[in-house]
Formats: structure tokens, C-alpha cells, sequence
């Protein structure tokens, strides 16, 4: 069985403080092959430069490079097409939509704290 995780187990490792901080160094410690989104890359990106971080943290962010059991994934063309038909019906976010395109297209269970992913027919979804 193959695992996706999305932005809000990446957070969880980089915070100081988060609920999900222990599960999260847990499934990483754990876990042979992991996969994930390289749109989570732009949504740290994003809420770094939102928060006025950007210039001294976005450095930091290749560092998640050297977690050897993530593999990061490209968007291609049939993940975007999915995750457009997913957000127009309005049930998540625009990146959220893209992690449920991406795990849906590689068969992939998605874990994820976020209750919203529930909505989506047809995704394998693991609530962290």
C-alpha cells in the first residue's frame, strides 16, 4: 500500500509546536517510502511569504529534501485535471486539491489531518 502525506504533516516537522508534531516524526521515522506532492513545496512557499517569513526561512525548505524516504512527485497533466475537477466542486482548497488529484491518480492512501478530505468520492484517506 502506498502512503501520501500532504503540507499539514510537513508543518508538523517544522514547527516548534504542533498537535500532529510526534505522529508526524513517527510516520516519518517509520515509514520506507512516502510519497508527496511537489505542490506542497509552493504551499510552504506561500504561507512563508504570507507570514513574512520568506526571506529567512524559504532557504530551509530544500532541507526537506533530505528526508530519504520522501519522494516528491510532479504534477502532471492528468493530476491537474483531476485536482480542477475536485476544487470546482467546492469542496477544498486549491492545494488540498491538488494532494487528493495526486494520491487519487498514484492509487495512493492520502494522510492528512484535515477532515475535509473525507468529502472526496473515491479517495483512500487516512485522518492523522
Amino acid at each position: 500500500m502506498k502512503f501520501m502525506i500532504e503540507t499539514d504533516v510537513i508543518y508538523a516537522v517544522m514547527k516548534r509546536e504542533d498537535s500532529l508534531k510526534k505522529l508526524a516524526r513517527l510516520a516519518l521515522a517509520k515509514s520506507r517510502r512516502l510519497l508527496c506532492s511537489s505542490v506542497s513545496l509552493v504551499e510552504v512557499l506561500s504561507v512563508l511569504k504570507a507570514l513574512g517569513k520568506f526571506e529567512s526561512l524559504a532557504s530551509k525548505v530544500g532541507l526537506l529534501g533530505s528526508f530519504s524516504n520522501i519522494e516528491f512527485v510532479p504534477v502532471t497533466p492528468e493530476v491537474a485535471e483531476k485536482a480542477t475537477e475536485i476544487h470546482m466542486k467546492g469542496k477544498l482548497t486549491f492545494f488540498d486539491s491538488f494532494y487528493a488529484a495526486t494520491a487519487m491518480v498514484l492509487d495512493a492512501t492520502l494522510v492528512s489531518s484535515d477532515a475535509a478530505f473525507k468529502e472526496v468520492a473515491g479517495l483512500r484517506y487516512m485522518f492523522g
